[in-house]
């Protein structure tokens, strides 16, 4: 079987296409086993996972990159139920995943309230 460059997934209801060479650096994991030529008998089959779609588009950032800094949107608790469901091992000693907090995101909304209010522009907080 031929492997193509990209393996797509459904998670959630969202599409994801990713280049297999990033899921195959992970072969141990989870998601490296579902699109293994084990498992995956159709290389350009979509693979269907059953969870939030937000969360993995974090998690597959992690694997890019790997570290991440989660919004405020996405509880750390939740993110680490998912890694830990696709099989992904952290250290929580090498400090590879951090959390937005509340006051980093109030100072972007007020530098950006200043920012229009010295262009003269209309900003609505709803």
């Amino acid at each position: 079987m031929e492997n193509p460059e990209t393996v797509t997934f459904d998670v959630g209801g969202r599409l994801f296409k990713v280049s297999r060479n990033v899921i195959e650096q992970f072969s141990d994991t989870m998601l490296g086993k579902i699109v293994s030529e084990t498992w995956q008998h159709d290389s350009d089959a979509t693979v269907f996972i059953d969870r939030d779609g937000d969360i993995f588009a974090h998690v597959l950032n992690y694997l890019r990159y790997g570290s991440i800094m989660l919004p405020i949107s996405i509880s750390r608790a939740m993110f680490d139920r998912d890694m830990d469901y696709y099989g992904i091992i952290t250290d929580v000693n090498t400090h590879t995943i951090k959390q937005e907090s509340s006051i980093h995101a109030l100072d972007v909304v007020k530098n950006k309230l200043e920012d229009a209010e010295l262009e003269h522009d209309m900003f609505i907080i709803a």
